[in-house]
């Protein structure tokens, strides 16, 4: 495993390629983020999504699903 120093020192010098690589790729991009939450939302019984929610939960449910949605998209592409 890399350094994280070193990690990081790559990572600000790419970070233009991969905010250009977003941009072309946004599509799929929001396409994976989309099957991430529909998954999600199928794991989630209804009676919890509209009766007492619990923000800070869903708050991370969600981002931990756009996490996903974003490794998987990078293992695709």
């Amino acid at each position: 495993m890399v350094p994280r120093f070193v990690r990081n020192l790559g990572a600000k010098a790419v970070k233009a390629d991969i905010a250009a690589f977003l941009n072309e790729h946004e599509e799929e991009f929001l396409q994976e983020v989309r099957h991430k939450l529909d998954e999600l939302d199928k794991k989630t019984p209804d009676e919890k999504a509209y009766i007492d929610i619990k923000m800070e939960q869903l708050g991370e449910d969600v981002a931990r699903a756009i996490l996903e949605a974003i490794r998987s998209f990078l293992h695709k592409i």
